[in-house]
This record gives structure tokens, sequence and C-alpha cells, in this order.
């Protein structure tokens, strides 16, 4: 499995000015479906170092999606791609070969997980990667969120592009539907296991 590093840095004037904002360092973890999370929030350093592995789980809550939410996580499970999970009695099951599903249609992508709501109700699905801040560990960080409807079948295939920007009043696991920030998208993967980003006083750029 790749690992991947995010270094960012900032220059003392704007550590002050962001810190006097009362500001913080957001994180968006991109997946090809569902409400964008804050996958990690933290407090700006002059050298701040991300890393995170390529594996995933999969997430069911009882959270609402709307923007300014914060999802909770109620039952989880560390998943392997291309499987579809089922989720009944609180908890999840693999019942399925690779790449199917519970219905002769159903295809997971080699990409994708797979998620099957046998709950009898409504809930809120998604996927958690683990990351890292500064040798922090934030465990099963939450990177998207999704309402799947009882006896439903959805898939999730990540995304290995992070978004990066500053805000107020913000913390791990909101709904971020509705943003107005300035963000700066970064790709990794194809090669790209480590990139470096300097707030420039408006935006990061790649350094």
């Amino acid at each position: 499995m790749p690992n991947y590093k995010l270094s960012v840095f900032f220059d003392d004037k704007d550590l002050e000015r962001i810190c006097c904002a009362k500001q913080k360092v957001v994180l968006i973890k991109q997946s090809g479906k569902g409400s964008p999370l804050a996958w990690v929030t933290f407090d700006p350093f002059e050298l701040t170092e991300i890393t995170w592995e390529d594996k995933y789980g999969v997430y069911a809550s009882a959270s609402a999606t709307q923007n300014g939410a914060t999802i909770s996580k109620h039952s989880s499970k560390d998943a392997i791609s291309e499987y579809c999970y089922t989720f009944s009695c609180g908890r999840f099951t693999q019942n399925f070969g690779k790449g199917k599903g519970p219905f002769p249609e159903t295809v997971i992508p080699a990409d994708g997980y797979g998620v099957y709501n046998q709950s009898g109700r409504d809930l809120t699905f998604g996927l958690y990667q683990d990351v890292s801040v500064n040798g922090a560990s934030y465990p099963k960080s939450p990177i998207n969120a999704v309402k799947v409807l009882n006896e439903d079948v959805d898939t999730f295939s990540p995304l290995e592009e992070v978004q990066i920007f500053l805000q107020s009043n913000i913390q791990q696991g909101l709904v971020l539907s509705d943003l107005t920030s300035q963000r700066t998208t970064l790709e990794f993967g194809n090669g790209t296991d480590s990139i470096g980003v300097k707030f420039d006083g408006a935006r990061f750029i790649q350094v």
C-alpha cells in the first residue's frame, strides 16, 4: 500500500494573523460520491506533516448529511476494495464474492467499496481513512457521507485528491457541501506520494 505525505509551511507573520482569526487548517479527502467532510483539522505550525496510507474502511451512522452537520461513526469495519459489505443488526459483514453484491446486476469496481443497507431504515454510509498530523493519530476519520436507503446498495470509489484551506469554527467530521473558502486541490497517486505547500498570505501554493 502506498504511503502519502503532505508538508504544510507557514511564515511567522501569517501564523500570528491566523491565530488571531482563530482559523484552522482543514483537509478534505476527495471521493467520487457523497457530501465532503472535514477529514482532519489542525492548528498551523511553521511546518506540519500529514501522512496516511492507501487503506480504507466503511462506516454507518444515524447522523444527517446536510451542510453543517457532524458525522459520528456508529459502526465501522476495515474494508478491502472490490467487496460489498452488508450492514444489519448494527454491524458489517462480508457476504459476497469479489466484485459481487446482493443482486445479479450489482458490480463492485476494482477501486470501489460497496455497502448493502439491511438495517431496516435509511442511514448514512461512507468511507473512513486513518490520518496522522505531526505524529498525532486520527484513526478512522470519515471522508464522505451518503444517505443509503434501506435495502439499497451503494459503492464508494475514493480519489487520491486532497483539498486544503483555512476556516474558523470547523471541526473534524463536519459536512462541507456549501463552502466559500478558497481551496487548493492537490493530486496524489500516479507516482506522486509527497507534496509540499506553502501559505502565501491568501491561499496555499505548491512548492
